[in-house]
């Protein structure tokens, strides 16, 4: 039996789960390598589609998709640790001003 995308998503992620790996960026890359295992046609529910295009243009395109899910990927990842990032400095300027207020407060009697 071939295997479904989405089983080979649930397999995927179940195996880096084994190996003690998870999160938002596992999950994501797991997701794009299956998605593009479904355009090259590798799973039993790919969708065959014919593009006309030779071999070298073919394999030319797909290097520079996944050039680009790379970076793509990179820049995501870095939007998500600054946001993580800005999250902590919310936090403690939070915790500044509620401690100034209650300084403020006890001062004020």
């Amino acid at each position: 039996m071939e295997t479904t995308t989405h089983d080979a998503i649930r397999h995927d992620l179940n195996a880096r789960k084994a190996m003690g790996e998870s999160g938002e960026i596992v999950r994501s890359e797991v997701i794009a390598r299956a998605m593009l295992d479904q355009d090259l046609g590798y799973h039993s529910d790919s969708l065959r589609h014919d593009y006309g295009l030779d071999e070298a243009t073919r394999d030319r395109l797909i290097a520079h998709a996944r050039q680009d899910a790379a970076n793509a990927q990179g820049n995501a990842l870095a939007a998500y640790k600054a946001a993580i990032s800005a999250k902590r400095v919310a936090l403690a300027l939070g915790l500044i001003n509620a401690g100034l207020l209650t300084w403020v407060l006890v001062r004020l009697g």
